[in-house]
């Protein structure tokens, strides 16, 4: 599980998103939607609380946290994400 700044600030959907999370993973929007009602809201607050960081349009990352920051994630897990076909 993710490790944010603001845990009391969260809604409920943005509980269950980052229950969710796992530290080195990519994400694409769609993975996403079934655990929010409002997924855009809910991406965009939880970029703005440090849960996600935004790679781009539709991908984002769970960061994984080492003795020196954020680190990032590995080209194999993005590039999976983006090639990913969704149906």
């Amino acid at each position: 599980m993710v490790t944010g700044a603001h845990p009391n600030s969260q809604s409920k959907s943005q509980a269950g998103l980052v229950k969710r999370l796992h530290p080195g993973r990519v994400y694409r929007r769609e993975d996403l939607t079934a655990w929010s009602r409002s997924i855009d809201r809910d991406l965009q607050q939880l970029v703005g609380g440090g849960f996600l960081q935004k790679l781009a349009q539709g991908l984002y990352y769970a960061p994984k946290q080492s003795n020196f920051g954020d680190m990032p994630p590995d080209d194999e897990e993005v590039v999976g994400a983006f090639l990913r076909d969704p149906n």
